[in-house]
């Protein structure tokens, strides 16, 4: 079994991201194309800057940093830098993004040039303002860091912003515990292709609205009114969005074929990876994260055995036997080398006795009584 991976970077790391954020966060004072990027997009607001520490990569980072040594090191393996020493955000409008107990643990950003929002690769969260997570029940989530912002500006602090085109393993997981029943998804259906498989264990309802656009064409006033109607509407099951039924768990969205086609392509990074699940990063599901979930979802349930992982792969082994599969065909779906390996699971019942009987005996098959 592998090693737990780490919640978030290290330590030193996440003390770098803080102080790269802050150096980001002052730049935005002087940054004057920064600053019209802001006021054309009606966010050029102190407090949502201060509150959310927003900043702007815009080269004179580069410009405080010795030509090697530390801290250029440092942020070339944390990603801030580039391989060919570039700044990765470069004219970029940059926030830090917190986990869900507030420790900054990553860093995201928008373009200003309208190319897609960039997340550091080493980030492991892609949400934005992720601790409202633990304080609200229905969280609106926008598809861009703009949205978001609009969101919150406009007086809904229960408002997140993916960063990129999917969550990461430990948004879900913050998602799940936190409780949240309820998820108002903004952004065309192509940008929530990925999201909406991952939030299958909710209960979501995605709407095309581009919010940064309805505030700034329309006011601010305009983009309240349309959000209260739709969480209304939501709330009382109606509506003309697109609604992503409840689920019954947050891994029915791997059994679905639409994982193949639309997520594992968008999130594999590696064409050699043979696993069937793989993570945000595209690497093999960690074996302790999917027990991690079957056991919350057994205590949900309210079941009193014990289930993990291998309970499924059991009962399917069962089943298939029960359902008259051939025993060496099941020995190399399971893998196993000899049939020995396989006795523990032909298990008989009254229920499979009985059916032997019905099939196999004589009288039976004649439908003759006894």
């Amino acid at each position: 079994m592998p090693a737990p991976e780490p919640d978030g970077p290290p330590a030193a790391h996440a003390g770098l991201i803080e102080k790269v954020a802050l150096f980001y966060h002052k730049a935005l004072k002087s940054a004057q194309k920064a600053r019209v990027w802001l006021k054309r997009h009606e966010l050029d607001d102190t407090d949502l800057a201060t509150h959310f520490q927003l900043g702007v990569a815009n080269g004179r980072l580069l410009k405080t940093l010795p030509d090697a040594g530390e801290p250029r090191t440092s942020l070339q393996t944390l990603g801030i830098l580039t391989a060919d020493g570039n700044e990765f955000f470069n004219d970029n409008m940059v926030v830090p993004l917190p986990d869900g107990d507030g420790g900054i643990i990553g860093m995201g950003g928008c373009s200003m040039a309208g190319r897609e929002d960039r997340l550091l690769q080493t980030s492991p969260t892609a949400l934005w303002n992720a601790p409202v997570a633990k304080l609200y029940a229905e969280l609106l989530l926008a598809t861009s860091l703009p949205d978001g912002l609009s969101l919150h500006k406009a007086g809904f602090p229960h408002a997140c912003a993916l960063i990129g085109s999917h969550l990461k393993p430990a948004d879900l997981t913050l998602l799940h515990d936190a409780g949240v029943r309820r998820i108002i998804l903004f952004g065309t259906p192509k940008a929530a292709r990925i999201v909406l498989e991952q939030l299958a264990g909710f209960n979501v309802r995605l709407y095309s609205l581009a919010v940064n656009d309805c505030m700034v064409t329309r006011g601010v006033s305009h983009l309240v009114a349309e959000i209260d109607r739709l969480s209304a509407t939501v709330a009382a099951g109606g509506g003309d969005g697109h609604v992503e039924p409840q689920a019954e768990g947050f891994a029915v969205s791997f059994g679905r074929r639409r994982y193949l086609k639309a997520v594992r392509p968008a999130v594999q990074q590696d064409g050699d990876e043979k696993a069937l699940f793989v993570d945000g990063e595209g690497r093999r599901f960690p074996y302790y994260t999917f027990r991690r979930l079957i056991h919350a979802c057994a205590r949900k349930a309210g079941l009193a055995i014990r289930v993990t992982p291998h309970t499924f792969r059991r009962s399917c082994t069962t089943e298939l036997l029960r359902g008259g599969a051939n025993m060496y065909h099941v020995k190399e779906l399971l893998g196993h080398e000899s049939l020995e390996t396989l006795k523990h699971y032909a298990r008989l019942t009254i229920t499979d006795l009985k059916k032997t009987h019905a099939q196999c005996h004589p009288r039976e098959r004649d439908g003759m009584k006894p």
